[in-house]
């Protein structure tokens, strides 16, 4: 550490009050100007607490000693520290930060003290992890109020303290209800034998081995949860700070999971060297992968009945083909809903008595509305005969809404495909009719203007064959036309 700790000279403070700041020995003192931002002084003990020298800690202002696990409190340190002002001596346990950025907790006591300039504030700084780590007392409160969960562990790996929010994941690890003093003196290891050979036990050891702080993020299979970790070592043992950030986590998956899947939904789209109906198994394909589930399937409704179009899955009566009353089909309240109909556990959400359960008996489903041309022409599905464990997320209703209006966009492209060909097919036939019409009176003529030029001398003739080539060059014209307007329009 070095430097000059417990320093003599702090600012303008008299004799007396250097006397009262610095005769205490074991236990850690701050002096704070009365806004209890400032750091004026501080004593030998608090720089062995905190890891600074003397000079360093008086650069630093309590904000920097405010620790990111301290309490969710209205007020930072400054603010607690600074009512003192107003409202006079307080005692409140906190979590200061080290010069290792450590988070230590801590029981602050804070008094006012007149100088010679103004009114100071002492703030004596007491250690409370040996409590923590020798399993001493009760709760602790700075620890129970923190939002992240927090354990500590001895040499011997067993626990010492936790506070209610890791006694309570905890406690559901083992699969049993403890209370704190049950707990401690327990090792961890004996107690979660699942967690040997998990990156948690590899961290927690690495970290006592080599007395270097480590945090990392893993996820706990048997409890389903992400939780991010930071472990702290010490002489004494080892302080655990960790979250549970599934749902960050899921966050981060589903939109890597959109992102994929919104590539894969554009180079379907963009590909048109294969046919609507390669694609379109490629959806139904896409789609099961990405909801992880069996069944999915293109139906189109038509005089109250529901046809399946195509299909992916094994499911008797979802094959293409099949049809059933509208009335008995999940696509009834599907195409009666705003936007998707989203059911997870068909069971809990009441459909054991819908016709459609009684026939289709699917667990689970997703569909949303195919609109051609501003009409409803049917619905795309995602189903499982099984239910789910939790609800669709967003991203997930996401996939469906797009691949929807994706398959309408197919399906309208391939209807004006068709016409289009239904058209130039009459124009060709058109065309071919008319040059055959045309044609036929039209070498007739030029025949028999041959014999008239052979018989007679006349400036007429010469008139009558321009406008007989001049007939020709236009059925030649309107053939070419159609061939184009035939080719252009496919």
């Amino acid at each position: 550490m070095g430097g000059n700790r417990g320093s003599e000279n702090v600012g303008n403070v008299d004799d007396e009050l250097l006397r009262q700041v610095y005769n205490s020995v074991d236990t850690g003192i701050l002096l704070c100007d009365r806004d209890g931002t400032g750091i004026l002084g501080c004593n030998e003990a608090v720089c062995d607490l905190l890891g600074y020298d003397d000079a360093a800690l008086r650069e630093r202002s309590l904000s920097d000693l405010d620790s990111p696990v301290a309490p969710a409190a209205e007020s930072t340190l400054c603010e607690q520290v600074q009512e003192t002002v107003t409202e006079g001596e307080q005692t409140f346990e906190w979590a200061v930060r080290d010069s290792d950025d450590e988070p230590v907790p801590v029981t602050l006591s804070t008094s006012l003290l007149s100088t010679a300039d103004d009114t100071a504030i002492l703030v004596e700084v007491r250690d409370l992890r040996e409590r923590m780590f020798r399993g001493q007392g009760g709760h602790i409160d700075i620890l129970d109020r923190m939002t992240d969960a927090f354990f500590a562990l001895d040499s011997n790996r067993r626990f010492t303290y936790l506070n209610e929010q890791a006694r309570e994941i905890i406690c559901e690890a083992i699969g049993t209800g403890l209370s704190l003093t049950e707990l401690q003196g327990r090792r961890i290891w004996d107690e979660i034998p699942e967690v040997v050979g998990t990156p948690f036990y590899d961290r927690y050891e690495q970290a006592f081995e080599t007395g270097e702080t480590v945090t990392f993020e893993a996820y706990y299979e048997p409890l389903d949860t992400w939780f991010e970790v930071s472990a702290y070592p010490s002489k004494t043992g080892l302080s655990v700070f960790f979250q549970d950030i599934t749902e960050k986590r899921r966050a981060i998956d589903e939109l890597e999971d959109t992102v994929e899947v919104l590539h894969d939904l554009y180079v379907l789209g963009s590909d048109s060297g294969h046919s609507f109906e390669y694609r379109l198994d490629k959806i139904l394909e896409l789609g099961c992968r990405r909801l992880d589930l069996p069944y999915g399937f293109l139906t189109q409704i038509s005089d109250e009945t529901q046809f399946i179009e195509a299909s992916r899955g094994d499911h008797e009566l979802l094959q293409p083909d099949e049809q059933c009353p509208l009335e008995e089909s999940y696509c009834k309240r599907t195409i009666e809903s705003d936007g998707l109909l989203a059911v997870f556990d068909a069971l809990a959400e009441g459909w054991d008595e819908d016709p459609a359960y009684e026939v289709f008996e699917l667990g689970c489903y997703i569909g949303g509305k195919v609109i051609v041309n501003d009409e409803l022409y049917g619905t795309l599905c995602f189903a499982s005969s099984s239910s789910r464990s939790r609800e669709f997320t967003e991203s997930e209703r996401t996939f469906v809404e797009l691949a929807s209006r994706w398959v309408g966009y197919e399906i309208e492209r391939q209807q004006y495909r068709s016409e289009l060909e239904r058209q130039n097919k009459r124009l060709g036939e058109f065309a071919n009719l008319v040059s055959h019409d045309l044609r036929n009176p039209l070498n007739a003529a030029n025949t028999q203007l041959e014999l008239v030029d052979q018989e007679y001398d006349s400036e007429h003739v010469d008139a009558v064959e321009r406008a007989l080539d001049r007939m020709e060059n236009i059925i030649t014209d309107l053939l070419t036309l159609a061939r184009e307007e035939t080719q252009h329009s496919i």
